[in-house]
């Protein structure tokens, strides 16, 4: 098939049903189900693992699988559209390659699974294009729907509005079902909980998602793929040092094969089989463990507390080497008898830089478009990268990030912060930055009337902020370059600046457009700045 014959993600979208009813009508048996992941792997490893078919395709190895399986399900991440293809092996040899069925997409992530025959030992997945598509994460599960087969009473009731308590979440100890945009789900029966159950979810570290995207995927992932009547966790620990409510702790779970009864499952987002959770991390999860020991009288302790691979009838690694080596770790903490130092979240730039002395980041190749803009930054102190030896180039920067990178370009002076806020909502790493911003006059308080530091950052607002940062002004639009940013456009001044002067390009040539609404990678705010501040 040739690459102009094959079908994007976006057609196959406009084709598949999503929203907040179960498109499978599957009500699959949940207390003997649990995750058997095939393959997992992201970035660079994830690439560097496919390679090209005679067709051109990019594809992964053959899993070949002890159980037999009818379904292959993935989750992968990507930032532009992507064609995928699945196919099996049973007793009448391998199949034909058959697109997959799109489930779910939001910001980064997505959701699919191919049908395969009944029996199937092995799969194969391939995809076309995945380096320009921006593929950074691939998860691949395989098993056999077993629907339940009942009397005709429906035995999964989907709420039209979201009529289930909020447990634990109720009390603020975590982000609310509601909060993070949950479909509203009514599941049974009800269990009481009396031991933990720690897990991790087999998604990205150092996530480009949002946690609340994240969670809607999770949640997807688990109605519409496995058929489950929710979100099979009832808490999730997010890398942003926040608790997530999954399904309320009091319903019986869908998280540890034939032993889910009185068990509360927790999931740490990413995949930690070498990789160590943060302190941010550990303390959220602590305090969810504190919280469901104290309103349930569940001891602190090793029997009381374990890994997924200690509990059910699966045999898995889960939660990972590294976190399941800290258990003990994290019940310390949820007794209060270990202390540690806060960490940096881990898409902040820190004060004083801890990237390799070489300033070569492996995420960033020396043939990357942004690699000399990069290692400027990092050799002024300005930025750092999202750990130790990674910069995570297509991670979108935040208004707080951007405001710390300005102010650090900038010449130190004393700027008049008379009638500039003092931010409460911003972290403390920002804060000081942000309120310099405004003082300037470069950036502005969003409309809530905070700073909103976690915001994403627009290529519009980018060519604004950079213009007003160096001082080089509007330029007068006589003549619109982009035909999405016409004379009239609130930042086609800004833009048409950065043009004249060489410093930006646009997002397409046929048409000549900017895509002034796309949100502005690590990457881009690099060359951008670099650029205006004529490093």
């Amino acid at each position: 098939m040739s690459p102009t014959a094959r079908l994007s993600l976006a057609a196959l979208l406009a084709t598949t049903f999503v929203g907040c009813a179960n498109p499978l009508d599957i009500h699959a048996r949940e207390d003997d189900a649990d995750h058997d992941v095939a393959f997992v792997a992201q970035d660079e490893d994830l690439l560097t693992s496919l390679l090209l078919d005679e067709e051109g395709w990019s594809t992964t190895a053959v899993f070949e699988r002890s159980e037999p399986f009818g379904r292959v399900a993935l989750r992968y991440d990507t930032i532009e559209s992507l064609q995928v293809q699945v196919r099996a092996q049973s007793a009448a040899g391998w199949s034909d390659w058959a697109d997959v069925t799109v489930t779910f997409s939001d910001e980064v992530a997505n959701n699919a699974h191919v049908d395969v025959a009944d029996g199937s030992s092995a799969a194969q997945i391939r995809f076309d294009f995945p380096d320009e598509a921006g593929l950074s994460f691939l998860a691949v599960e395989t098993f056999t729907l077993e629907p339940v087969i009942e009397d005709g009473t429906p035995s999964v009731e989907v709420a039209t509005t979201e009529t289930v308590t909020q447990g634990l979440a109720a009390d603020g100890i975590a982000v609310t079902r509601s909060q993070w945009g949950a479909r509203a789900r009514s599941c049974g029966p009800t269990h009481r909980p009396n031991r933990i159950t720690v897990h991790h979810t087999d998604t990205p570290n150092n996530d480009r998602s949002s946690m609340p995207a994240r969670m809607r995927q999770i949640q997807s992932y688990h109605i519409d793929t496995r058929g489950w009547c929710d979100v099979g966790y009832h808490f999730f620990i997010g890398q942003d040092g926040k608790v997530y409510q999954g399904r309320v702790e009091t319903i019986l779970g869908a998280h540890t094969a034939n032993d889910n009864s009185n068990n509360v499952g927790v999931s740490f987002i990413g995949t930690y089989t070498s990789v160590v959770p943060g302190n941010a991390m550990l303390d959220a999860g602590a305090r969810i463990i504190k919280s469901l020991s104290r309103t349930y009288n569940i001891a602190l302790d090793r029997a009381k507390v374990k890994g997924h691979r200690q509990s059910g009838t699966t045999i898995t690694s889960c939660p990972g080497n590294a976190l399941y080596a800290r258990l003990q770790n994290l019940i310390d903490r949820a007794k209060g008898t270990t202390t540690t130092p806060p960490t940096t979240p881990p898409t902040t730039p820190p004060t004083t830089p801890t990237t390799p002395s070489t300033g070569v980041f492996s995420d960033v190749p020396s043939n990357h478009y942004a690699a000399v803009a990069i290692e400027k930054l990092r050799r002024r102190g300005v930025v750092a990268g999202c750990t130790a030896t990674t910069f995570c180039p297509n991670e979108k920067i935040t208004r707080g990030q951007m405001a710390l990178i300005i102010d650090r370009l900038l010449p130190t002076g004393s700027v008049d912060l008379n009638g500039v806020p003092a931010f409460t909502d911003v972290p403390a790493t920002y804060r000081a930055a942000a309120r310099e911003a405004v003082g300037r006059g470069i950036m502005e308080p969003c409309s809530t009337g905070g700073f909103c530091a976690d915001g994403s950052v627009t290529r519009a607002s980018a060519a604004v902020y950079a213009v007003r940062a160096t001082g080089i002004g509007n330029l007068t639009v006589s003549t619109a370059t982009f035909t999405d940013v016409p004379r009239s456009y609130w930042a086609s001044g800004a833009v048409e600046r950065l043009k004249a002067e060489g410093m930006i390009n646009g997002c397409s040539s046929s048409p000549m457009a900017f895509c002034p609404v796309d949100d502005v990678t690590r990457a881009q705010a690099a060359v951008i700045l670099v650029n205006a501040f004529r490093l």
